[in-house]
């Protein structure tokens, strides 16, 4: 799809193809991944140690990661359209 998409005429960077560009998706995409986020630590905070507590670690660091990633993504497009 990426390979398409610069044929095409469009941008072939991951963060064209993984992120959200507008506000709407945005707010979308930060009640998803705070859901995740918090199941994450949940599931942490029920095991003291192992892969499930690892795992909930994991999701919720992964999940913050995608929140502000999205985050300037969107505002970097908006600060470029002005």
């Amino acid at each position: 799809m990426r390979l398409k998409n610069r044929f095409d005429g469009g941008a072939a960077d991951w963060g064209s193809s993984l992120l959200v560009d507008d506000l709407a998706n945005l707010l979308a995409v930060i009640v998803v991944f705070t859901v995740l986020g918090l199941a994450g630590l949940f599931t942490a905070a029920g095991f003291d140690h192992g892969g499930l507590h690892d795992a909930g670690v994991a999701l919720f660091a992964a999940s913050g990661l995608a929140v502000f990633l999205s985050m300037k993504h969107v505002f970097d497009k908006a600060d470029r359209t002005r």
